[in-house]
């Protein structure tokens, strides 16, 4: 199936009670339509959220949202991301990104969230996944497996708001306890940048030619089965042992 229509996706980055950021190329604040570039950092202040660059102070009502004026070129950087969250790599590094900057407050912090178009965000994740000089067929295949999961998962989230069902989370049995643990974990954006979702580092990993061209050759391409984009999981590692969908992700006995 060729999904050419896709939305821009939001991509939770990071969520602290501080962010500090550098707008390479002018940015327009969609709220008042000023612009702003430069070193600067997000506080909150008074249960409020303030933006401070260079000397100014503004304080917004949120969602805020800053939009590249040249989308191609312009970029955001965001100082210490943590990547690798509860692995024993887990570190922080600054990260490079395109597309807009959404700030907002949740749970008394400020939660950063990039809105990017589905294919640029994709060739970031197969940069990020995989060595991005591994066969082309390889790469194209990940790349539609990528893009199958990303647009699966929010079709569920835009159906599982109007219906208010989700699946039951917990199964016990007198001999047996099993707890699902899914996406449901987001509820502020489509999904996260870390290895909970799909490993997703910006523009910071250096793109292969052969990754760009994977995804462009596969643009909009998705795995679909009776009319339906098909959860496309997958194990970045699995010991060489393969498991049904219904005993790894979720009670859901696919065909």
């Amino acid at each position: 199936m060729n999904h050419k229509h896709a939305p821009d996706i939001e991509v939770g980055i990071i969520r602290s009670a501080r962010i500090r950021f550098r707008l390479e190329g002018a940015f327009r604040i969609q709220e008042n339509g000023s612009l702003i570039q430069g070193a600067g950092e997000a506080i909150v202040v008074a249960g409020k959220l303030e933006i401070r660059l260079e000397g100014t102070r503004l304080t917004m009502e949120e969602p805020v949202l800053l939009e590249p004026v040249n989308q191609v070129q312009d970029r955001f950087i965001l100082r210490e991301v943590v990547i690798g969250i509860g692995f024993h790599w887990e570190q922080k590094e600054d990260q490079e990104f395109q597309g807009a900057l959404k700030l907002f407050l949740s749970e008394g912090e400020i939660q950063v969230v990039n809105v990017i178009s589905v294919e640029d965000y994709l060739i970031s994740v197969i940069s990020s996944e995989m060595r991005g000089d591994s066969s082309p067929e390889l790469l194209k295949a990940h790349t539609i497996i990528s893009r199958s999961w990303l647009l699966a998962q929010i079709e569920k989230q835009e159906n599982l708001a109007v219906s208010g069902k989700s699946y039951e989370p917990e199964h016990r049995t007198k001999g047996e306890y099993i707890r699902w643990y899914d996406r449901e974990d987001h509820d502020l954006f489509h999904v996260c940048a870390d290895d909970h979702c799909q490993r997703y580092q910006g523009t910071t990993r250096s793109y292969n030619p052969e990754v760009v061209k994977a995804v462009k050759e596969t643009a909009g391409e998705v795995l679909e089965y009776e009319g339906r984009i098909c959860d496309a999981r997958f194990s970045k590692c699995c010991g060489g042992v393969v498991e049904e969908f219904q005993h790894c992700w979720e009670p859901a006995d696919h065909p």
